[in-house]
C-alpha cells in the first residue's frame, strides 16, 4: 500500500494548466492540456478479494466492473475537493479499447 500524497502532490493538482501529456490512449484523443485520472479497469480481477473471475462468470464480471467504477468515481470525487483550477476530467482504461470508458465525466473549474 502506498503512502498517502503529499502536500507538494495535493497542490500540484491545483496548478494553472498541468499539460499532463500527448498522444493517444488506445488510439482514443486526449485533451493534455485539461487534468485526466487515468483509471485501470481489469473485468477479470476482482482488487479487493485479489481474486481471478473467469469471464464465463459474466454476473461476477459485471459486479466486479460496478465495484471497480465506484472506487474511481471516488477517487474523482477527492481530486475534485481539491478544486483544481482547470478542467479535469476521469477515464477507466480496460485491456483493450472496447473494454475502456473515456470521459466518464469532465468537470470545468469553480471560478
Amino acid at each position: 500500500m502506498s503512502p498517502p500524497p503529499s502536500r507538494k502532490t495535493a497542490l500540484s493538482v491545483t496548478g494553472s494548466h498541468p499539460d499532463t501529456g500527448s498522444g493517444y490512449v488506445h488510439g482514443y484523443p486526449i485533451e493534455w492540456e485539461e487534468g485526466h485520472l487515468l483509471v485501470r479497469l481489469d473485468p477479470n480481477w476482482n482488487y479487493q478479494r485479489r481474486l481471478f473471475i473467469p469471464g464465463s462468470d459474466n454476473l461476477a464480471v459485471e459486479a466486479n466492473i460496478e465495484q471497480q467504477y465506484a472506487w474511481a468515481r471516488q477517487v474523482y470525487e477527492s481530486y475534485l475537493a481539491l478544486k483544481p483550477k482547470f478542467p479535469i476530467s476521469w477515464h477507466m482504461i480496460g485491456p483493450r479499447p472496447a473494454d475502456s470508458m473515456f470521459y466518464v465525466q469532465r468537470t470545468e473549474p469553480v471560478m
